[in-house]
Parts: structure tokens; C-alpha cells; sequence
């Protein structure tokens, strides 16, 4: 009998601490996922969002980033400050009624306190004008931790080869 309840009560101990990891421990690779969701979340638009909620989410992209950002996509490579990034941002959404920005196949590597990530981008929308948007693009990124948090500090396109 008492082999028993010690028995039940390590399966319920160790059921405990796997839904504790599962669910509530936060790794880094977590972290940096929650990262890029959050970005999709507020770079992407509803169609009856007000300036209001704009600014909370500008303001939120705005602090995803590092102080200064190095981009190489096409032709906009160079280095942006984190608020120069939600500011554009919010210039690409103004044309937009809605759009959506979703990460893909997030491939994270690593290295101390930086990390090298890999993912799709997808943003899918519909302009002002009526045009519909479907784009989709390989991006590479650099992470730095600081503070406890990560934060974005390159963003540079992967030139994909089509058949």
C-alpha cells in the first residue's frame, strides 16, 4: 500500500514538472519565438484598428529591436534605428486596409548572448487600392540578449533560387 502511494505520488511529481517545462518555463528559444510572434502581432493590421491601437503597436515594434538595426534587404540596406523601423512600418501599413505578418519555419541557433535565426516571413493583405498582397520571403536575423530579453539587430533577405 505505501508503494503504491509513493509510486502515484512520483508519477504526479513528475507529471507536475513536465507540464511546469512544457508550459510555463521559459528557454530562450521560447523567448526568442514569443519574440517574432509578437512582431507579427503588431506589425499586421485589422481593418477597423484605431490610431490609437496603431500607436500602442508602433511603440511595441519599436522596442522589438536593438537601438541601431542593420538591414541588407534589396535595395534598403543600412543601419536604422529601432525607431526609424516602427516608423516605416507604420508608413507600410497606412497602405493597407488589412495585412498579416506570419513567421515560418523559425530556425534558431544559439551562441551565448546572440543568436542566429532563420525564418519565413509570409504577409498576406489587402491595399487601399483594392490590391490583393501575398509575399513571401527568407530572412535571416541577428539576436542580442540583453537585460534578460532578446532583441533584433539584423535583418538581412536570403536570395532563394526558383525552378
Amino acid at each position: 500500500m505505501v508503494n503504491k502511494n509513493i509510486l502515484i505520488g512520483i508519477f504526479i511529481l513528475i507529471a507536475g514538472v513536465a507540464v511546469y517545462y512544457f508550459f510555463f518555463y521559459e528557454n530562450d528559444e521560447k523567448a526568442i519565438k514569443k519574440r517574432f510572434d509578437l512582431v507579427a502581432e503588431n506589425v499586421s493590421k485589422d481593418s477597423d484598428e484605431s490610431k490609437l491601437v496603431m500607436i500602442k503597436r508602433l511603440a511595441i515594434i519599436e522596442r522589438a529591436f536593438t537601438q541601431n538595426v542593420h538591414f541588407k534587404i534589396e535595395n534598403r540596406s543600412g543601419e536604422y534605428s529601432s525607431r526609424e523601423i516602427a516608423r516605416r512600418v507604420g508608413g507600410v501599413r497606412s497602405h493597407f486596409t488589412r495585412m498579416a505578418l506570419k513567421f515560418y519555419d523559425i530556425n534558431i541557433d544559439l551562441q551565448g548572448q546572440t543568436a542566429a535565426v532563420m525564418a519565413t516571413a509570409r504577409i498576406t493583405g489587402l491595399k487601399k487600392n483594392g490590391e490583393q498582397v501575398a509575399e513571401t520571403r527568407e530572412l535571416e536575423f541577428g539576436l542580442q540578449k540583453k537585460d534578460g530579453d532578446w532583441f533584433i539587430a539584423t535583418v538581412k533577405a536570403v536570395e532563394v533560387l526558383e525552378k
